[in-house]
Parts: structure tokens; sequence; C-alpha cells
């Protein structure tokens, strides 16, 4: 209908419509805590066809489900792949590279968490990835 004027994307978590990578970390987390009342659900035999069904912008989807699956390109993949020697993380430079490590193990991922005020939540502890 021309007359209601034209599509605009909106992110609904937010009064202004504006996406933030904060609402959407806690979308995120409100949804893993929804589907799983108990820890020891989210595991190996987790549903990973309830990532496709959340809300929320697709590229997080995606980066979830490469996250969950091991599938993100580290240093320690692309050791494994040798397309490199060395698989220690770039940031800190202490231990490799892992999905795990550059999402919640990083002294630096450790430090974002905290500016977003989301420390003790199921993405930061508790979730077992592929690896």
């Amino acid at each position: 209908m021309p007359e209601l004027g034209e599509d605009i994307t909106l992110w609904g978590r937010e009064h202004d419509g504006k996406f933030r990578l904060c609402s959407a970390y806690r979308a995120a987390a409100d949804w893993l805590k929804d589907e799983s009342e108990e820890e020891d659900r989210i595991d190996a035999g987790h549903d990973w066809k309830q990532i496709w069904t959340w809300s929320g912008p697709n590229r997080i989807r995606h980066f979830l489900w490469l996250a969950f699956h091991n599938r993100l390109m580290t240093n320690s993949e692309r050791k494994r792949m040798k397309l490199c020697t060395d698989d220690k993380c770039d940031v800190c430079k202490l231990t490799p590279e892992t999905a795990k490590h550059i999402i919640r193990e990083c002294p630096e991922a450790k430090k974002v968490w905290q500016q977003l005020e989301i420390v003790d939540t199921p993405l930061t502890r508790g979730l077992n990835f592929a690896c």
C-alpha cells in the first residue's frame, strides 16, 4: 500500500528502533534462558534449529551457528588448515585463538562483557562449543 509510506527496518528491542549489539545480546541471552530452564540442556544435544527460529538479526543467528559448530575462522582453525603457523590469539597473545576463547575467555572479550554489564549469563558461561 503506497499510501502507508516506504517500508523501513526497525529493531524492536530498542525504544528508538535502532539496532544495538547490547540489546541483541540481551535478546539472545533471554532466548537461551527461555529455551533451557536448566543449564544441562545447553550441551551437545542442543537443538541447533532453535538458533534459526530466533527472531533476531540474521547475521547474529549465522554467527551463533558458526560459533557453536566451531566454524569461525580462528587462528586455531587456520593453523589446523595449514594457512598459518601460529595459533595464538592476536589480541592477548596468551593462548590459542578458538571460538570459545575469542567469545568469552580472552581478557579483552571479558572487558567487553563487563562494559555491556553482562557478566554471568548462559552466553558467557556454561555453553559447550563443538570443540
